[in-house]
């Protein structure tokens, strides 16, 4: 599992690429996912935890998409990411969302550039563009849409709580250390 300590070296290392406080109108934290799925859990659970850590009502330079209440998944991603395009002047985005992959790799938080592609294990798939992507492998990748189904139907609630304290903190600790709140 990916250490505290690590996922902030990762994203800092990420994001001082970028020139955020300067360069951006707002951070933007999408988080996907569906709380109906275990295994897709991480992205909502982790949008709720930030909205109280960051205490994003009432700093208006951070926004979050996607929490247990109003998930940002695949049926409703295409309107969500038009109103950010259309309402964020120049936002800096960050993606979060649960993933598939070998099994030597589960439980492990990738931190990535670049686009992103929202249901592509379901044999579905849009595409993102964001500045900073996390990705935890939550279960193995089947290779089969029902297959990566079930997987994530029965990833343990325990595993994904645990990644998204990790991913929480993280992000935390660097919009703390780049003064964003």
């Amino acid at each position: 599992m990916t250490t505290n300590r690590k996922l902030v070296q990762d994203l800092e290392k990420k994001i001082s690429k970028f020139n955020v406080k300067e360069q951006f109108s707002e951070i933007v934290i999408l988080c996907v996912g569906t709380i109906k799925i275990i295994g897709d859990a991480i992205g909502p659970i982790v949008g709720q935890k930030l909205i109280e850590v960051l205490k994003v009502k009432k700093n208006k330079r951070i926004i979050v998409c996607g929490n247990i209440y109003n998930t940002l998944n695949f049926n409703n991603a295409k309107n969500i990411l038009r109103k950010i395009d259309e309402e964020c002047e120049n936002p800096f985005i960050i993606t979060i969302d649960s993933a598939l992959g070998n099994m030597d790799m589960v439980e492990k938080i990738f931190v990535n550039e670049g686009i992103i592609s929202l249901g592509s294990s379901l044999g579905r798939s849009i595409s993102y563009n964001s500045h900073i992507n996390i990705k935890c492998v939550v279960g193995e990748n089947k290779n089969d849409a029902e297959e990566n189904f079930e997987t994530l139907r029965n990833v343990n609630i325990n595993s994904i709580i645990n990644v998204s304290n990790t991913i929480v903190y993280g992000i935390n600790e660097v919009i703390k250390k780049i003064n964003y709140v």
